[in-house]
């Protein structure tokens, strides 16, 4: 998953902690997760460091289309990529 967003959080997470703490995006669950009858694998990018890993934000793909989903951490709610963009704009 090449978002440039992704790859933007990565260096300021790496920038930030001077090399200390990466970006990393890892699979939460090898089993398809069913959204509204269509498997989407599910991802989440983490701020990784040598004690812990904080989650940044849950991603969906899907297996068939390859649409990109995020879901809101706090409600659960999914939201289209392009209104996740809108959030990080604001």
């Amino acid at each position: 998953m090449a978002l440039p967003e992704v790859k933007r959080l990565a260096d300021a997470i790496e920038k930030r902690s001077g090399g200390e703490r990466h970006g990393a995006l890892l699979e939460t669950d090898p089993a398809p997760r069913d959204v509204k009858g269509s498997p989407y694998y599910q991802l989440i990018f983490v701020e990784n460091g040598d004690d812990m890993a904080q989650a940044v934000a849950s991603f969906l793909v899907s297996h068939v289309n390859g649409e990109i989903l995020v879901e809101d951490d706090i409600s659960g709610e999914l939201m289209s990529l392009d209104q996740w963009r809108k959030g990080l704009k604001e």
